[in-house]
């Protein structure tokens, strides 16, 4: 892929040269001011697309140096090709959307800004960074407000900084958007939170739906005898 995007750089710049040589000569020789113009512009959008692919493969390496080491469990090591690839497409911005154009069938950008976002947002959340990690959920719900990934890591990521309180509306927020047959963690999870938070009626209840769908599951059966030794103190 990245030959194909290199073999594009050199088409278009080729193209350029050439239609530069052209409209050197259309001057000199007083050719028509239209077809000069013409030339002109070409030149002006060959040389903004050049630069644009330049940008792309920028961006595709560092995304791909991001992916590969995050799937290698260097996740550390990820964050930062990652964020300089997002970095890259910010200073594109609008222009952006010239990267949906495709040269020779293959996209100028591998992945969209929500997937690197995602991607970024695990890297931090392995790391123990976990605030960053619900920063980088945050922009992935301001792109895709149902994003069950970034939402499911912000419930995480909350619950491990001990915020138990907001963790538990994501929770509920993740079995409102989740499919019901896989809900027992998000279930078990917001009975959890309602346990630390010592609402206990709250908890038994998320329990008890956790139970529908495993109902030979020990740890549960235990935590809601737990919340009604608590409850009768």
């Amino acid at each position: 892929m990245v030959i194909v995007g290199i073999l594009g750089i050199v088409i278009l710049l080729s193209a350029t040269v050439s239609l530069s040589i052209i409209t050197y000569k259309m001057i000199r020789k007083n050719k028509s001011k239209i077809l000069i113009g013409l030339n002109i512009f070409l030149i002006l959008v060959f040389v903004l697309y050049s630069c644009l692919t330049s940008l792309s493969l920028s961006y595709n390496y560092f995304y791909l140096k991001g992916s590969n080491l995050f799937f290698q469990n260097k996740h550390q090591e990820a964050i930062k090709p990652l964020k300089r690839a997002l970095m890259i497409r910010k200073k594109i911005g609008i222009l952006s959307k010239l990267m949906e154009i495709k040269i020779l069938g293959v996209p100028l950008f591998y992945s969209s800004e929500k997937d690197v976002r995602i991607l970024s947002a695990n890297a931090y959340k392995s790391s123990g960074n976990y605030k960053e990690a619900i920063k980088e959920f945050g922009e992935v719900i301001s792109l895709d407000n149902n994003n069950f990934d970034a939402i499911a890591g912000i419930a995480e990521s909350l619950f491990l900084l001990r915020n138990f309180k907001e963790a538990k509306q994501y929770y509920q927020k993740l079995i409102e958007i989740q499919p019901k047959e896989n809900n027992f963690n998000y279930y078990f999870q917001t009975g959890r939170a309602f346990m630390v938070l010592l609402d206990y009626d709250n908890a038994i209840k998320y329990f008890k739906k956790a139970l529908e769908f495993d109902k030979e599951n020990e740890i549960v059966s235990r935590y809601i005898e737990i919340c009604y030794e608590s409850k009768n103190r």
